[in-house]
């Protein structure tokens, strides 16, 4: 897993470090872990966080406060979509299993008459 430090996060998104210091208190999720020394070290989907903060804020023109309800709420639909995703797996499970027995049913049943055809 990719990490980062925060000089590095800093040329990669173009966000000063204080602004990215400030933000740890802005965005909700958002905390980097800190080293032995207390360096900051950032994760993958934390450079991902600070991209979309600064597009809500920088592109579409948003508000701080604004964009952190905007970062809560895509939250909120990932969070939705996981369980919706869990759920077709869970159907899709109970319908295989349906299916591997009445496939077991139809064959045993296709024996049955073989069986019965041939005694007459």
């Amino acid at each position: 897993m990719a990490k980062y430090l925060i000089g590095e996060v800093e040329k990669i998104t173009g966000v000063k470090a204080h602004v990215l210091r400030h933000w740890e208190s802005v965005i909700p999720g958002f905390s980097p872990k800190k080293d032995y020394r207390g360096k900051r070290i950032y994760s993958q989907r934390e450079l991902e966080l600070i991209m979309r903060f600064k597009h809500l804020v920088q592109t579409q023109g948003m508000s701080i406060h604004d964009a952190k309800k905007q970062i809560i709420l895509d939250a909120q639909v990932r969070e939705a979509e996981l369980v919706a995703l869990s759920a077709l797996h869970d159907i899709r499970s109970e319908l295989t299993t349906l299916y591997q027995m009445l496939k077991k049913t139809g064959e045993n049943y296709a024996k049955s008459e073989d069986g019965h055809k041939n005694r007459t």
